[in-house]
């Protein structure tokens, strides 16, 4: 059952991904473009990805050399 389950939830996941590459395609997908602040970002990301990246092994680390430029 939970194998079942995951993979429906990626079979969501894809079937919009398509969904929104077709709105991109046609036109009709609404793009609202702002700064964004980028090592706050990253952080979420690297947060929301620690878990699946612990499964395989993987560590993340983020090396903030931005205020150095």
């Amino acid at each position: 059952m939970e194998i079942g389950y995951k993979n429906s939830e990626r079979l969501v996941l894809l079937i919009n991904d398509i969904l929104d590459i077709e709105k991109i395609e046609s036109g009709k997908m609404d793009f609202k473009m702002q700064p964004v602040e980028l090592i706050p970002l990253i952080e979420q990301v690297i947060e929301a990805n620690i878990a699946y990246g612990e499964q395989f092994g993987v560590k993340f680390k983020l090396n903030n050399d931005l205020n150095n430029v």
